[in-house]
């Protein structure tokens, strides 16, 4: 995977001195080299780029007499003259490329030039007279182009130069706020009155901020929603991001950006990781950002990168894409909560669990144990944390997990090993799984959105404690009996049976769950959220089940439709839903179950990356061969078992 891409021109500050781009240029067969330069610089150095500009464009009037009269030793007005003429033809010149680069369709190679990279390595103000020189349709063509084809061009100061090019050359005010705005956005100072960006948008009439946010570019315009948290503080610049954030939604993706969506809404995977591997970061975080919508399918289809990249490094673009990049990604800066269930992961019943979790997109567990109690000098813990790496999580990870590298996880640790030598739950986790979780919740003494740029902040953050209790899920669960309404069709009556006598230590799945009826083993962990209207509130228990043997019943309900047919029909269609269910995401989340587990608390069973998948077909008749040749040659000649865990197919008849 490449670098982060390296913009080729330099921000410069908006005050002070700033030399003509690329000096002056001088025809063949003028005067000497140093007379005519030492005139310009020193223009330049006592009255900038601007007055000298106006100077150059008329050397005769008779103010412009006087300042070359009053700058010492500037020499006779006739190198003066030379200089003009051979300024004039410099930005002639580059008219010229960028005007026949524009039809070519030439945006940034070297040789011969595109148009792009001739603006790039100018000036603000070369760049601007040089895009007054060009017509307006011309100028059009350039900012059109600009998102698709200027990926290694700097593409904020482009697309200002354009909004300026396109204003009135008395516009000297808009100018210089505009270019204010944009160097604070590039030195990251948003709040700092009074050149912080926030404070610029903030101040900034109607009339101004209309110009401001139409001179900001997409990359200038994710900067500051990035950041829109240190805008409520500060008058006026929460009226100036709704504005922002209006104009960047109306925004579409560019052609390669559309591409890339469209692989991942096909589910071509591998295509997809291949092309956004061999991106640079700035271009794959790019992506990221302007394309929220398909982050959830690329999180969930991780495991496809697997050979082609490297699934940690995505993770973390994944958490620098949706995270605000003024909080620091080392992950213990960045985590607010951490949750420990007593009972989570243990091997023996008397056990309690070292595993705490935590994490935004990615869900993060970590041992406690792993977390050394040692400690090292605060210089060397500095160093770590600078040196952090991409890992679980998307988050920055030390070499070396100890107090001094991790001291709000190591916080946290001390916290859990208090309850664990506090609590018994033997007596109440006897019948089924106690829904219990402790939180810790992190109090940071650096505000929330700001920057965390050493451990000496984090060594001042504490932990809230909280217990949350739910009601008890029983272990292998099964479908109540037929007529008291759980199920809602015939083949869903005949489900919990078939359960029962084939798969005794299953628990079943509530209904409408999709593709599956049950599932036998597996890793079970349990959350509680608070869902529905304010009137009605219900705590919901979310079963999240790892790895086990997920099995889907189908059912041939009449002997007149046990002929081969059908059961091939049954078996495609019941092939199908399982495909479905593994390549949509978006049709994961099930209903609840319609039972209440516990008053107003309502169950829900999510499947993740099974072990193995059955699919049991059940027929109302004797299993013969040729109902058996149909169902498996229904199956080896579908693709779908092959693009499923470890599959095996079932037929049961009456007489089995």
């Amino acid at each position: 995977m490449g670098e982060a891409r390296e913009i080729r021109a330099v921000p410069t500050a908006p005050a002070g001195v700033r030399p003509a781009s690329g000096g002056v240029r001088r025809a063949a067969g003028q005067g000497s080299a140093g007379q005519d330069d030492a005139v310009l610089w020193r223009l330049q150095g006592s009255a900038g780029n601007r007055a000298v500009g106006r100077l150059l464009a008329s050397p005769n009037g008779t103010s412009n007499r006087r300042a070359v009269a009053a700058s010492a030793t500037l020499g006779s007005l006739r190198p003066l003259h030379r200089a003009v003429t051979v300024q004039r033809s410099w930005i002639g010149d580059r008219v010229a490329w960028v005007r026949n680069a524009i039809r070519a369709g030439n945006w940034e190679t070297a040789d011969p030039p595109g148009a792009y990279y001739v603006l790039n390595g100018l000036s603000l103000d070369d760049m601007v007279r040089l895009l007054r020189g060009l017509t307006s349709s011309e100028r059009e063509q350039l900012a059109n182009n600009l998102e698709e084809h200027g990926g290694g061009s700097d593409r904020p100061r482009i697309h200002l130069a354009l909004v300026n090019a396109s204003a009135p050359a008395a516009s000297s005010a808009f100018r210089e706020l505009s270019e204010r705005l944009l160097w604070a956005i590039r030195s990251e100072n948003f709040t700092t009155p009074p050149d912080g960006a926030f404070h610029i948008l903030g101040e900034a009439t109607s009339g101004q901020l209309a110009g401001l946010v139409a001179a900001l570019n997409r990359d200038a315009m994710d900067a500051l929603i990035d950041r829109r948290d240190q805008a409520r503080n500060i008058r006026g610049a929460s009226e100036a991001m709704a504005a922002i954030e209006r104009r960047r939604g109306r925004g579409g993706p560019t052609r390669s950006e559309q591409h890339l969506i469209d692989l991942v809404e096909g589910g071509a995977w591998v295509r997809f990781f291949t092309e956004f591997n061999g991106m640079q970061e700035f271009d794959q975080l790019r992506f990221l950002r302007g394309s929220q919508g398909v982050v959830p399918s690329i999180r969930d289809n991780l495991q496809a990168a697997n050979g082609i990249a490297d699934p940690v490094r995505v993770r973390y673009l994944l958490e620098r894409a949706t995270t605000s990049s003024a909080a620091s990604l080392y992950v213990d800066a960045v985590v607010q909560s951490y949750s420990w269930q007593p009972k989570y992961r243990v091997e023996h019943p008397q056990d309690l669990s070292r595993i705490i979790r935590f994490g935004n997109m990615f869900e993060v567990e970590i041992d406690i144990n792993k977390i050394s109690d040692e400690q090292m000098s605060e210089e060397a813990a500095d160093k770590q944390f600078h040196e952090a790496t991409p890992g679980p999580g998307g988050f920055l990870w030390p070499a070396v997990l100890n107090r001094s590298t991790l001291p709000v996880l190591w916080q946290a640790k001390q916290r859990v090993r208090e309850q664990q030598e506090r609590i018994l739950f033997d007596d109440v986790l006897r019948d089924g799984i106690l829904v219990v979780q402790y939180f810790l919740d992190v109090v940071s003494p650096v505000a929330h959105g700001f920057a965390i740029r050493s451990l000496a902040a984090l060594r001042g953050a504490s932990l809230s404690e909280r217990w949350m209790k739910g009601a008890q899920v029983v272990r292998g669960r099964m479908p109540h009996q037929p007529g008291s309404g759980y199920a809602t069709s015939l083949g869903e009556l005949a489900e919990g049976p078939i359960l029962r006598r084939y798969y005794p230590n299953a628990r079943s799945a509530p209904p409408k769950f999709r593709a599956y009826d049950g599932v036998e083993g597996g890793v079970a962990t349990e959350t509680l959220t608070t869902e529905g209207p304010k009137a009605k509130r219900i705590t919901v228990v979310n079963q999240k089940i790892k790895g086990g043997r997920w099995i889907s019943i189908k059912s041939i309900l009449s002997p007149n439709d046990a002929n081969p047919e059908n059961v091939r029909k049954t078996v495609n269609a019941a092939l199908n839903d399982m495909y479905n269910e593994a390549h949509n995401p978006s049709l994961r989340k099930p209903s609840l179950d319609p039972d209440p587990v516990h008053p107003d608390t309502f169950y829900r069973m999510y499947k993740e990356t099974p072990d193995r998948v059955t699919l049991h077909i059940e027929l109302p008749v004797e299993r013969t061969p040729e109902l058996e040749s149909a169902a498996r040659a229904a199956a080896k000649q579908s693709t779908v078992p092959a693009e499923l865990p470890d599959f095996d197919l079932v037929i049961k008849g009456t007489s089995d």
